[in-house]
């Protein structure tokens, strides 16, 4: 037996009578269930680690993320949150990440080149996908590229070969390409270029981009140059290389000698424009040069974030002035380029209609920037063909005013950016629809940004850009907002009453609008064989929980926990829509970093010099009059007060116009001040605790007393004055000399802090610091303070009473008293010693009826109103001598007391080492539960001799980090690098999580190609050349006439230990999904639409035939009237001067 316990009664002397009746007394009594404690996990709330890579359907509305330690997370709409591990064994970081746009396949290559391939429309075990395929790539990848046009995979090696994946048939196929830069580096050596590449020397692949409007090209990019690659011919059909001049500035740094020989900038990634015409190609010099690609000789435009036309040589560049030294500095490479396009229009109206000169096309950009630029994703904000053409001179036709102009439709109209903190890492483009490489009508940019060796921050943001430095940030999915520098450092669970919950939902704080997710959906399931109709009636009775987490960035979060998120508002009519519609954990509020560090330094004498390390390590919320306390690594503590439901709050700017929306430095960050027009006041909220004449004490203006002890000193400050955002308003600051803080109790408005030996009392009515009786040389530790409402040992009246245990098992009673409008602790220390209960976990105190004694506004009034009524103090006098008992939890032992400080009742020894105990309330009654470090729960009768009841076996999970922490239903916290994970004792009619998923929609059909690839269509009939392949087509010539039949998606194995009640979220076809089939349709959906718009064309052509040629039937006909009718004016006129002659002849 791991546990030796022994059971001994303690002394019971005069008290005798009161100790029988006290073990004669039965909270427990008998349990409808003969073990009614049962282990469970309710929640993993799995945060993502160091974010790698990203990718969005943006047919589904999903969202992946993966990260540094092998988790993939996918976010859809409210609720839907699924995460796994690709690999259960080790670690390995996710580099590549994208989704099989119009299937439900989820493609993920690791860190050490193996393919994953996950199906999310069928779901396992934990609303996990299945594996769909798995593959050893030969060489190390370094991008990929896919379409949802065809089943094909690009898979670009670092040797810059490239190898063709067969989605479908889940298999590599025949169709490899080679390296394709190889041939143009020998053509380099032969030619004797300076500084050209060794025979040696491999060019790496490092982008790879789909033609957007011609699925045969396929664009190469290595460090040396772009190759455009016909897969028809196989062959490469232009390639594009940047030369700078001798004498151009290029993307700067470049001085001296170098300056004035011949530079070929390396490439670092591409990027189509939408209607194909134009490629930006990124260097690592900083500049960015667009190619006609009808044109390799030259660029159109060579330019950096600043200037342009940086590939020409300027004699002002030359010289050393201001701007040329400016122009000088290093830049970053360019590391990412996207080219965003505005809604699709069909091609005809594209041809034939002028664009409004508000639409543009935004040429994203990552890097490129000086040691002096501010830091962030830039944006360059270009005019359309159509519409700069309509602003000039009339075209002779159409095709000139889409073609015409190439470089003029390159120069910016504005630029913008998305600021960050910390250098911007990567951005994820979030489009509306899947054409022009997943950059078509895009609403939203995610950015993660971080510092060197720091995890990484990540913010959404609306798109396109409304202002220079004026954007609009979006909210991410809370769990998902929870990185980098807003990891949790601190995190606890608390319970609620059902009024404080509901306080606190009405008035809870949207500060940013959410990031418009719309994928998948969730419904609530049950857990094992229960019905869900009876969950749901449980729920309903179930206590609520809330969240309170403590960030890196020095922010606080309350969120709501409650099993409430999980189940149907309803109960009854079980045939209404239950999808569920909020985030669990659902955020209430959030305090920002920078209020919180605004009154931090909030002083009226002086500013606070912060350490470097500064964090929070407690977080308590104060249910009655929602007050906060946020207590810090530096002897600081922090109250906030929700301001009341109609008061008037300073809410900041809006977030259309928020600036830059970008938190300052943690510790450099400038406090609030206040504004020229003063904010309102802030009101306290409504006091728990009244003065004798009845009134609500209004707030003291600022005082500092500080309470001076043995090398220490603790002082208040009221800061209620200071302006920030928010509805938590910061109400009083605590600073202590020593910061070390070993117990608190926040209760009905007085704050108790132990520091060490230690002990500080705040009332928060008046903000002062309580003057309490010194003790004298005792050094011992204060580990547990309790306020409670209710009589002693020595004294039967209730009161409010604060008890301080010590490490060695000393226990002091502090009895506060009321005088005037003001409290004060009574000068009598009562202490009793029980040193065999050294370092205690936890004190409880309870009636005799076992309701508990923390203090609580209910307990005061009803004390108060005993003492004022004296038929109720006398029939107190004459009532029995037992009113309550006291249980102390230490690390080895624990005991009961009556009341409160009086005999022990029962002490019982262990010999594992305790780590946190409670007293649970299960169907009515009451039972204490101890947790263990190696795991195990034990339960024990109460109060009686403290039998034990029950053994809940061990799991792995306590193991590590046992919780320490309980609330009284049951339900404990644990938080470690995975994330946060809420255990319970009490497994019995609650929710599953996660819900029941849906995450695949196979009603969001593809849109097709054909209106994309129309213009290229008709370009071919005027060009002579073969008119751009179709999906099918592109499949046909790389999987070879020996493909394999299409692999059918595999079917989710069902879950056993909880199976799904109610709406089902995955397929139960056995037969699976043949995803080949699909792409067949696709295409012949696709063939069928280009032919319908060629037909409609032609059929548009003949007609225009058809007028021209009555047109110039009319015509002749016009033309030969008009001659006949000459001729006969002619033949008239000559009859008439006949005429006239031969009347003069004869007269």
């Amino acid at each position: 037996m791991a546990h030796g316990f022994r059971h001994r009664l303690g002394g019971l002397g005069s008290s005798g009578k009161v100790a029988e009746a006290a073990q004669s007394l039965d909270w427990t009594q008998e349990l409808e269930h003969a073990n009614p404690l049962k282990l469970g996990r309710l929640a993993d709330l799995t945060l993502p680690s160091d974010v790698t890579a990203m990718a969005y359907d943006p047919l589904q509305g999903l969202l992946a993320v993966g990260t540094h330690s092998g988790t993939v997370h996918v976010f859809g709409a409210q609720a839907v949150r699924t995460s796994w591990k690709i690999k259960s064994r080790q670690d390995q970081r996710i580099k590549l990440l994208q989704f099989w746009t119009g299937t439900p396949l989820l493609i993920i290559i690791d860190e050490s080149n193996t393919l994953s391939i996950f199906d999310l429309a069928t779901l396992e075990h934990r609303s996990q996908p299945t594996r769909y395929a798995v593959t050893s790539l030969r060489s190390d990848v370094t991008a990929i590229e896919s379409t949802h046009v065809h089943s094909h995979l690009f898979i670009g090696f670092r040797d810059g070969s490239i190898d063709c994946y067969d989605l479908a048939c889940a298999r590599i196929s025949g169709h490899r390409i080679s390296n394709l830069w190889l041939e143009q580096e020998e053509v380099l050596r032969r030619s004797g270029v300076p500084d050209a590449p060794s025979r040696r020397h491999i060019p790496v692949l490092v982008d790879i981009h789909i033609h957007p409007t011609d699925l045969n090209i396929l664009a190469v990019a290595y460090e040396g140059g772009v190759a455009l690659y016909d897969i028809r011919a196989r062959e490469v059909r232009s390639t594009f290389d940047l030369i700078i001049p001798p004498g151009a500035l290029g993307g700067g740094g470049d001085s001296g000698e170098r300056l004035f020989t011949e530079r070929r900038p390396a490439v670092t990634c591409i990027a189509f424009r939408h209607d194909g015409l134009v490629l930006a190609v990124g260097h690592i010099d900083g500049s960015i040069s667009f190619w006609d690609l009808n044109d390799a000789d030259h660029p159109l435009l060579v330019r950096t974030l600043d200037r342009t036309d940086v590939n020409i040589a300027n004699a002002a560049d030359l010289f050393n002035t201001d701007e040329t030294q400016q122009d000088e500095q290093p830049r970053e490479p360019i590391f990412k380029l996207s080219w965003a396009s505005p809604p699709e229009q069909g091609f005809v109206e594209r041809m034939t209609t002028a664009a409004p000169a508000s639409l543009e096309t935004q040429l994203i950009v990552l890097g490129g920037l000086t040691p002096s630029d501010r830091a962030g994703v830039y944006v360059m904000h270009f005019p359309l063909v159509a519409a700069l053409a309509s602003t000039g001179q009339a075209a002779t036709s159409p095709i000139k005013q889409a073609f015409g102009r190439l470089r003029d439709s390159l120069n910016p109209t504005k630029r913008s950016v998305y600021p960050t903190l910390d250098a911007a890492q990567d951005y994820l483009v979030l489009p509306r629809t899947a054409q022009a490489g997943l950059a078509n009508d895009p609403f939203g940019l995610v950015i993660t940004s971080s510092a060197q060796e720091q995890p990484k921050d990540m913010t959404a943001w609306s798109f396109p850009p409304r202002h220079a430095e004026l954007q609009e940030e979006l909210a991410l999915p809370t769990l998902l907002a929870w990185s980098g520098k807003r990891c949790i450092s601190t995190s606890s669970i608390r319970s609620v009453s059902s009024e404080a919950h509901k306080q606190l939902q009405r008035r809870r704080e949207t500060r940013l609008p959410a990031l418009p997710l719309a994928g998948g959906t969730a419904q609530p399931r049950a857990r094992g064989h229960e019905k869900l109709e009876a969950m749901v009636s449980a729920v309903q009775l179930e206590e609520h929980r809330i969240l309170l987490t403590g960030h890196r960035d020095l922010s606080v979060c309350i969120s709501d926990l409650s099993s409430s998120l999980l189940a149907p508002s309803y109960a009854q009519d079980m045939t209404q829509d239950s999808r569920l519609r909020r985030d669990f954990p659902s955020l209430l509020y959030s305090l920002p970093g920078q209020t919180v560090l605004a009154a931090l330094r909030e002083n009226h004498h002086r500013r606070l010099d912060l350490r470097p390390d500064l964090s929070v390590t407690h977080i308590e919320l104060c249910e009655d009059s929602l007050e906060l306390l946020v207590v810090f690594n530096d002897g600081q503590s922090l109250i906030f007060r929700l301001g009341s439901a109609g008061e008037a709050e300073y809410e900041g700017p809006p977030a259309s116009s928020r600036k830059s929306e970008i938190p300052l430095p943690a510790h450099d960050a400038p406090a609030w001040t206040e504004s020229t027009s003063p904010p309102p006041p802030v009101r306290p909220a409504r006091s728990l605790l009244r003065t004798q004449s009845g009134e609500v004490p209004p707030p003291r203006p600022a005082r500092r007393r500080p309470l001076e002890g043995q090398n220490w000193q603790v002082d208040s400050t009221n800061i209620s004055r200071l302006s920030v955002p928010g509805k938590f308003k910061p109400m009083y600051r605590v600073q202590c000399s020593s910061d070390i803080l070993t117990a608190l109790d926040f209760k009905i408005g007085f704050v108790a802090l132990a520091y060490g030996p230690n002990l500080a009392v705040f009332d928060l009515r008046t903000g002062e610091a309580i003057p309490r009786p010194q003790a004298s040389n005792v050094r011992e530790v204060i580990s547990v303070l309790k306020f409670i409402v209710g009589p002693t040992e020595e004294d039967a009246e209730s009161a409010v009473r604060l008890l301080e245990v010590r490490t060695s098992g000393q226990c002091t009673v502090l009895d506060f008293h009321q005088a005037a409008d003001t409290w004060i602790i009574s000068s009598e220390r009562r202490v009793f010693d029980h040193n065999s209960l050294s370092k205690p976990l936890n004190a409880m105190v309870c009636d005799i009826r076992g309701k508990n004694l923390a203090a609580s506004p209910q307990l005061l009034e009803m004390a108060m109103l005993a003492q004022r009524d004296p038929m109720m103090r006398r029939e107190r006098e004459k009532g029995p001598n037992l009113h309550s008992l006291s249980f102390v939890i230490a690390t080895r032992s624990m005991a009961s007391f009556v009341n409160t400080t009086g005999t022990r009742l029962t002490k019982i020894d262990f010999e594992v080492e305790a780590v946190g105990a409670a007293m649970l309330h299960l169907q009515g009654r009451l039972l204490l539960a101890v947790y263990f470090r190696d795991g195990s729960v034990r339960a024990y009768r109460v109060p009686g001799h403290l039998e034990e009841i029950q053994l809940v076996n061990t799991i792995d999970d306590f193991k590590a980090v046992p919780p320490v922490e309980v609330t009284p239903s049951g339900d404990c916290l644990r938080t470690d690098h995975d994330g946060i994970h809420l255990i319970t004792l009490c497994d019995v009619l609650r929710p599953a999580y996660p819900p029941a998923l849906t995450l695949h929609n196979p009603r969001n059909n593809v849109r097709t190609q054909a209106i994309a690839t129309m213009g290229s269509t008709v370009m071919s009939w005027f060009g002579g050349v073969a008119g751009p392949a179709t999906g099918a087509e592109i499949d046909s010539l790389l999987a070879g006439p020996n493909r394999p039949p299409p692999k059918t998606a595999p079917t989710a194995t069902p879950d056993s230990a909880a199976p799904r009640r109610g709406p089902v979220a995955t397929p139960s076809s056995s037969t699976g999904t043949d995803y080949s089939k699909i792409n067949r349709q696709r295409a012949t959906e696709e063939t069928a639409q280009t032919r319908d718009y060629l037909a409609e064309l032609q059929q548009g052509l003949s007609e225009r035939g058809m007028k021209l040629e009555n047109l110039q039937n009319g015509l002749n006909d016009m033309s030969a009237g008009a001659s006949s009718m000459l001729a006969n004016a002619k033949r008239m006129a000559v009859q008439q001067a006949a005429k006239q002659k031969l009347a003069s002849m004869f007269t």
